[in-house]
């Protein structure tokens, strides 16, 4: 009878970067997600209604940035001599590192440069998407 080595898998290395790296995704998506609304109105200073829209034309620029993340894989699979693990982690290690940056660059814009931080927004959003892209299909590949 073949008993499955759970202990091994739960404590392997990619299994604990997964769960770490995908912690970390939900995590920071949960708190934008929460809080964007917040910041849109408070900070940015605009209008319920226009909150509303601005809120989810932000996240269709994620949903859009799932695209962009999918077809650039794929190209560089297509056309590039590197294994998909470490276009995957190229992609995932650029994605965050830009969100992260532009996320940090929103803390010192004010109301007089609301149009910037909108699209500053929307930029990040797209790079932030590298999350779904990447990190959902990861246990798929993981699986024996």
């Amino acid at each position: 009878k073949f008993k499955a080595p759970y202990k091994k898998m739960v404590t392997s290395i990619p299994m604990l970067a997964y769960v770490y790296s995908s912690t970390c995704h939900f995590w920071t998506m949960t708190i934008i997600f929460t809080y964007l609304p917040l910041y849109i109105s408070g900070v940015l200073q605009v209008t319920a209604e226009k909150t509303g829209l601005l809120f989810s034309l932000i996240a269709f620029f994620r949903f859009l940035g799932a695209f962009f993340w999918t077809g650039l894989g794929n190209w560089m699979i297509s056309f590039t001599s590197m294994s998909k693990t470490k276009i995957r982690k190229l992609c995932v290690f650029t994605g965050f590192i830009v969100a992260g940056s532009l996320n940090l660059s929103l803390c010192f814009l004010d109301v007089e440069y609301k149009v910037a931080a909108l699209c500053i927004l929307m930029i990040m959003m797209v790079f932030q998407a590298v999350g779904m892209t990447g990190l959902t299909v990861i246990p798929l590949e993981m699986a024996p």
